[in-house]
């Protein structure tokens, strides 16, 4: 079998890249994506008639804010909206249970709806997650509040919960969870902005970097350099040469070379540098030659110059 970390690259623009994993489970190989075909038969030249009426949006679009001003507003309703409905399914539960063991499974229905409404807490998670970062709390159980405030639509701040809660990790695994709330926090910040996109957790970068190294592991790092936008991070050369540097440290010349092919889809120029090109290759033959020899006819395709 060939190194775990084998790219197959078509000569396609590097924009049009993307980055699957194989069924064995630790290689990766690029693929470009197809575009779709569209012609007399498919949606470009289908007739009205094929297609069936075209409708408008829905009417509750109506009201959704148009401005970032009117956000605050909308939230304010939605809240108020889910609490009275909470009060209405515990006011029914009670109702039920006063039937006794006829209108019991009603009752624990109700329950169970009503606690599963995502209520934003009235002090807007603060108690939640004062005892989520807690030197006493454990990794399993912050993830799950601040999960859950998440999903409640609690803003969580990257220095404050979310650094806390990667240092909480103990293990790779772990800490890869801990990425999925970084991706969760992110799409919160996108949806409050209306779908802007904003770096606003760069500084986690060097968070995972020294998690890593603390668990001896690269496999989080390659998960984070899959997609750093998902991540609420920016791409960058010295974040780059960071991850690359860390897998070099542990030994993982596998994970060094993938981390060199990931930093290169984000742009026409490979993020990471010679000086990083070189201590990959050093790693490789030192372990295994031929894995070097083939990382070397690879980098041009990457992009990265000799």
């Amino acid at each position: 079998m060939g190194p775990a970390w084998r790219i197959s690259v078509p000569v396609v623009n590097p924009a049009s890249l993307q980055l699957t994993r194989s069924a064995s489970g630790g290689s990766k190989k690029a693929v470009a994506s197809k575009p779709k075909a569209t012609g007399a038969t498919g949606a470009a030249g289908a007739s009205p008639a094929a297609t069936g009426p075209r409708r408008g949006p829905p009417a509750d679009w109506a009201a959704l804010p148009l401005e970032l001003g009117d956000l605050e507003e909308a939230f304010r309703r939605r809240r108020a909206r889910l609490v009275r409905r909470r009060e209405e399914l515990l006011a029914e539960a009670k109702a039920a249970e006063a039937k006794g063991y006829e209108g019991s499974s009603r009752a624990q229905a109700a329950l169970a709806e009503a606690e599963a409404l995502p209520v934003p807490p009235a002090d807007n998670g603060a108690a939640a997650l004062a005892a989520a970062t807690g030197t006493g709390t454990s990794f399993e159980a912050a993830l799950e509040s601040m999960t859950s405030l998440l999903k409640a639509g609690i803003l969580l701040d990257p220095s404050a919960h979310l650094a806390p809660l990667l240092r909480k990790a103990g293990s790779p695994a772990a800490l890869a969870q801990a990425l999925g709330a970084l991706r969760l926090n992110h799409l919160a910040q996108a949806g409050a902005k209306l779908g802007s996109h904003e770096a606003a957790q760069g500084s986690l970068h060097a968070v995972v970097v020294q998690e890593c190294q603390r668990l001896g592991s690269a496999a989080p790092l390659l998960e984070l350099w899959e997609s750093v936008w998902e991540h609420g991070m920016e791409p960058s050369a010295e974040a780059a040469a960071a991850a690359v540097a860390a897998a070099v440290g542990l030994g993982d010349g596998r994970a060094a070379a993938a981390l060199l092919a990931l930093t290169a889809q984000y742009g026409a120029e490979p993020l990471a540098g010679p000086a990083q090109v070189a201590a990959v290759v050093s790693l490789l033959e030192k372990g295994k030659p031929e894995d070097a020899s083939e990382l070397k006819g690879l980098l041009p395709r990457l992009g990265f110059r000799a």
